[in-house]
């Protein structure tokens, strides 16, 4: 899978999550994880496995189906909820390099740490 379609099951999650009107960390808690964790999967920044989506499914009483359905042309809604509704492209665009450049952060974290 590619980190695009991490980004999208996430999104999917957050969709059933606002849904239900539960929160992060009301799942993290459910799953026995850190909010930090559900953030990053629910932001595509974390690969989950089968296991990973069976169990997350199975909180949210939907399918596994409904959680990795992947569409290629979707746009992923970016989870800056805190913001509003963001109209102008440029900013649009700004927030994706932005979020571009955090992912090479961490992916620099990760190895430094290693």
């Amino acid at each position: 899978m590619n980190t695009n379609a991490f980004k999208q099951i996430g999104n999917n999650i957050l969709k059933v999550l606002e849904e239900r009107q539960w929160s992060q960390q009301f799942l993290a808690d459910k799953l026995k994880i850190s909010k930090q964790v559900m953030s990053k999967i629910i932001s595509g920044n974390k690969a989950t496995n089968v296991v990973e989506i069976s169990k997350i499914a199975n909180v949210l009483g939907v399918s596994v189906d409904t959680l990795v359905q992947v569409s290629e042309v979707a746009e992923i809604a970016p989870v800056y909820s805190f913001m509003g509704q963001i109209s102008r492209e440029s900013t649009k665009e700004k927030i994706l390099k932005l979020e571009e450049v955090i992912g090479e952060l961490i992916l620099l974290e990760r190895f430094s740490d290693a």
